[in-house]
């Protein structure tokens, strides 16, 4: 299969927030079948000591690039792309670690159609204390490929490790297109990338929102494409920042003539509209 694809993963602190789950998925990339044409880690903001250790793992891991900068998380996804030899991305977050092998031969046959997608089957893990004692049996199963072992850990995400009402919580069982999701170079440009919001949250919201205006519904990939995210909290000021950007998402969609972008619809299709004028 020709290469086609570039990995994009944005981290910040794996190592000091989320067990050195960027490793995990580095690996359960280089395990799959066709392996990308390239991973790019935008190593945004960490530590002194959570870069060293990264560039110590990655040292020897020929197709695997570090770009360092310091922006917002919008801002990191579109520098990859600007460092990115793909004809596709997939965008991948440091926590989010695809569970089966066949991930670059999937999203190749929707590029190739002229699709973009988001919406994986996202699993989540035990807490963050339970991930840094079972860290060697995580690893043997990548290498392994003992996919089902990863599945078999999976538990509902809490309420209030993102401090989410019950309904809102199913959301968090879908990919959005940061965490995982695909889209060609080509058509990134199309759309503009994704809005530079300040701190955490939204950025994801405000490009699937673009994305829907200028190519149409996405490829929701449900079970087709199964992760396992690492669950860790989220801390007072991401909170603060998400409230903020929740603002400045309203008035995009006001900008562009809407009132409102349903991406639960988009993620768990329904015959509701998904826009509201």
């Amino acid at each position: 299969m020709e290469k086609k694809v570039s990995v994009i993963i944005l981290t910040h602190n794996s190592y000091k927030d989320k067990a050195g789950s960027i490793e995990f998925v580095i690996n359960a990339y280089l395990q799959q079948k066709h392996t990308p044409l390239e991973i790019i880690v935008i190593d945004n903001a960490s530590d002194v000591d959570n870069s060293a250790k990264l560039q110590s793992f990655c040292a020897d891991k020929k197709f695997v690039h570090i770009v360092k900068c310091n922006a917002s998380i919008g801002g990191a996804r579109n520098l990859g792309v600007k460092h990115s030899k793909g004809k596709y991305i997939i965008f991948n977050d440091d926590d989010t670690i695809p569970i089966q092998d066949d991930v670059l031969e999937i999203v190749s046959q929707y590029c190739d159609n002229g699709q973009y997608g988001y919406g994986a089957n996202r699993l989540w893990s035990p807490d963050i204390n339970w991930i840094k004692s079972h860290e060697s049996k995580i690893n043997i199963a990548i290498e392994n490929k003992n996919w089902d072992f990863l599945r078999k850990i999976y538990q509902r995400p809490s309420q209030d490790i993102r401090h989410k009402n019950e309904i809102s919580v199913k959301m968090l069982t879908r990919s959005f297109i940061g965490n995982f999701g695909f889209i060609s170079v080509k058509d990134f440009i199309t759309v503009g990338g994704f809005p530079e919001y300040h701190g955490y949250g939204c950025e994801d919201d405000a490009f699937a929102f673009l994305c829907y205006l200028k190519l149409g519904k996405p490829v929701i990939l449900n079970d087709k494409i199964s992760v396992l995210h690492i669950s860790h909290q989220i801390n007072a000021i991401n909170l603060q920042q998400l409230e903020t950007n929740k603002i400045l998402l309203q008035k995009l969609f006001e900008q562009h003539g809407y009132k409102h972008f349903h991406i639960s619809r988009v993620l768990f299709p329904s015959d509701k509209p998904v826009i509201d004028y």
